[in-house]
């Protein structure tokens, strides 16, 4: 299985979609906050791994089978914010193609469909 997930962090909550992208089923999941200024790094961490956890438990997904995980926080302000979250999936052993960006490039995107401009 492959699947490919986008978070969309903020201060009072965070939104997730996971698609698997062979049967193009998603899930959507609503998670605590992980904006790391209001809530702490401990925090944000341990929320990320009770996604990766509840994925393991209620889909029988493990993170190799996670190919591509997009995160955009609130809270993503800096090159050492982007590097302290990216550190938080990678200490948790998640390994492949991972995008942390500030969640401003997320709205933007949707909003704008993806078009460039």
């Amino acid at each position: 299985m492959a699947v490919v997930i986008g978070l969309d962090g903020g201060g009072t909550g965070t939104s997730v979609i996971v698609e698997d992208l062979g049967s193009l089923k998603t899930l959507t999941y609503n998670l605590g906050p992980t904006n790391r200024h209001s809530v702490g790094d401990k925090n944000v961490k341990d929320t990320f791994q009770g996604l990766f956890d509840t994925l393991d438990g209620e889909e029988g997904l493990s993170l190799n089978d996670i190919k591509s995980i997009c995160f955009g926080g609130a809270g993503i302000d800096t090159g050492d914010d982007k590097r302290i979250v990216e550190g938080m999936f990678r200490d948790l052993g998640y390994k492949n193609h991972l995008q942390v960006v500030n969640d401003s490039m997320t709205a933007l995107v949707g909003a704008n469909a993806g078009r460039k401009g």
